[in-house]
């Protein structure tokens, strides 16, 4: 297995780091690795993963993992951010991002789903508990977000866009997040 039998658990601020079930990296910044397996970073990064959080401190974990895995994690107060990156793995690979040929045309959600079941197997789980609901999630749009609540949102982002923020795609994502997600989730408040 990738992590050898070791389970590391990434919470939000709310919750801890743990390697195994026992909790790492308690204090910040600070450093923790488990020798030749995983070497890992928690302090403050200079950029979010999400563009839109950038006023905000961002408590990050740097990660180097196995097989030249890295993985980036902002932590927020319910939620996280990460980014996965790796090296182009012997005998190709596929994935939600697509196959890593370079060629971009053919990473469409459709052209995915038609090279591959994006689900993944039962002894691929990460988590020690699988989700028994099978459905696809419905995308969720601004269109579906209240009217009221839309223009509420909408005002505020307005009223909060300054400088490199004021782009239309960083007012829709902090529309978006307060429609959806809430204050705790919003991208420009």
């Amino acid at each position: 297995p990738f992590l050898q039998g070791h389970t590391l658990i990434i919470e939000a601020m709310d919750g801890q780091i743990s390697w195994d079930g026992l909790p790492i990296l308690g204090d910040f910044p600070s450093d923790w690795d488990v020798p030749g397996l995983v070497a890992a970073r928690y302090r403050e990064l200079s950029e979010p993963i999400d563009k839109a959080q950038t006023h905000r401190p961002i408590h990050g974990l740097e990660l180097e993992l196995p097989l030249g895995v890295r993985l980036t994690v902002n932590r927020w107060a319910k939620h996280l951010d990460l980014i996965i990156t790796m090296r182009p793995q012997q005998g190709g690979q596929d994935g939600h991002c697509g196959n890593f040929n370079g060629n971009s045309t053919d990473d469409s959600a459709d052209l995915i789903k038609s090279r591959m079941d994006l689900r993944v197997s039962e002894q691929d789980l990460l988590f020690p508990k699988a989700s028994i609901d099978t459905s696809e999630p419905e995308e969720i749009t601004l269109a579906d977000c209240a009217a009221e609540l839309r223009a509420s949102a909408e005002a505020q982002c307005l009223q909060r866009r300054v400088g490199e923020n004021g782009t239309e795609s960083f007012v829709e994502a902090c529309i978006f997040d307060l429609c959806f997600g809430g204050s705790d989730f919003d991208a420009g408040l």
